[in-house]
Order: structure tokens, then sequence, then C-alpha cells
């Protein structure tokens, strides 16, 4: 189950930078995807899981705005709210293309904070 939230609400500036970073690495692995084709405007079912994970992912550990996440990302910050939303329902039902994904990086995250 996902925690709400692990990381202080307020993070230095350089340690959200870092975390940005490293989901974005993360993503790009995990999903077999260059960085441009996830802030590109494509629709693919696979692009718009790794935006709405990424949206996820630094929402969740990073405490990132909706608006700074949207422009990371060339996204409306509607459609990052949207995005986290959809990332909680499928990980509610277990979608088998998102949820080892988040739980993959919950590991990761763990042996990074040990």
């Amino acid at each position: 189950m996902i925690r709400q939230r692990t990381i202080p609400k307020r993070l230095p500036q350089k340690t959200k930078q870092t975390i940005d970073h490293y989901v974005r690495w993360f993503i790009q692995e995990q999903f077999n995807l260059e960085w441009h084709d996830v802030v590109g405007p494509c629709r693919k079912t696979e692009l718009v899981a790794a935006r709405y994970c990424y949206a996820f992912l630094m929402r969740l550990y990073a405490g990132e705005s909706v608006l700074k996440i949207g422009h990371n990302i060339n996204r409306h910050y509607a459609t990052i709210i949207h995005g986290t939303a959809q990332v909680r329902a499928w990980l509610d039902i277990n979608d088998p293309l998102v949820t080892p994904i988040i739980e993959k990086f919950q590991k990761n995250v763990q042996y990074l904070t040990v």
C-alpha cells in the first residue's frame, strides 16, 4: 500500500532537484522511454501512464506543486490533479502496468534512505 507522505512538506530546493532527476531517470528506465517522449504531445497509453506516474511520484515524494509538475512535463495543472488521482485508482485495482513500477520505486527509495 502507498504511504501518504514520506518526506516533509517543505524540502530544500536542492533536494527537490535531486528527487526530480531520480524520478525522471526511473520513469525513463521503467517505461523504456526518452524524456522528450514523456513531455511530448503523444497520447499513447504508455506515455500517459509514464507522465501520470512521474506526477504522482513527484507529488508524493518531493511535495512539488501541481503547477511546477505541470510545467516540468508541459501539461496543465488540472491534468496533473487528474493524473495523480488516476494513479491512485490504478493502484487500488492493482493495474499491471503501473502498480509494479510504483512499488519498485518505493523499494528503491527505502534502500536509498537507509
